[in-house]
């Protein structure tokens, strides 16, 4: 199976279908559609796992983002109270990924089979062709996932340093051509 994901926006709700891995090649084009319904008053994403294979932290990190801030805002804002995430139709995988990082607690997630209405779904480009922003989205992503549950730290604090240190790098990189 190939993994996209399909979106939709209705009465005031993103809809989204994953399809295959929700991953952070699929999550910086997810991040900005939804960015971009929020500009416009949207407050309620729904996010349909029913083929869906498996989560990575990015892309959890980045639904996590859903419920705080913009990417390009401050990232210690607080939760907002009016953006709700409705997941729906999750796969036992998906369910696990998003219970290993402490998310089912902060989501509205549905046990019971949902259909989404009957919507044209546009198709989300595969990826993301700038490596600066993907970079910023990952380290922003699971900056998310430790402030959600300290116990984080340990699975993805050397990543996050990781990828701090290769930032500077470029940063440095960029500054001495």
């Amino acid at each position: 199976m190939r993994q996209s994901i399909e979106v939709a926006h209705h009465d005031g709700r993103v809809f989204a279908r994953i399809h295959g891995l929700g991953n952070f090649s699929n999550a910086g084009p997810f991040r900005e559609y939804v960015d971009a319904m929020v500009a416009h008053g949207t407050r309620h994403i729904v996010v349909d796992l029913e083929d869906c294979t498996g989560l990575d932290s990015t892309f959890m990190g980045v639904i996590m983002g859903f419920l705080t801030c913009p990417l390009e805002e401050d990232p210690d804002n607080h939760l907002s109270d009016e953006i709700v995430v409705t997941i729906i139709n999750q796969t036992a995988e998906a369910r696990r990924a998003l219970e290993s990082v402490g998310l089912c607690a902060l989501l509205d997630v549905r046990s019971d089979h949902v259909d989404i209405p009957q919507l044209k779904l546009q198709l989300l480009k595969d990826d993301w062709l700038d490596e600066r922003r993907r970079v910023l989205l990952i380290r922003h992503a699971h900056e998310n996932l430790v402030r959600l549950d300290r116990r984080n730290e340990s699975k993805f604090g050397p990543f996050i340093r990781a990828l701090m240190a290769d930032i500077e790098t470029r940063n440095s990189r960029d500054r001495a051509q």
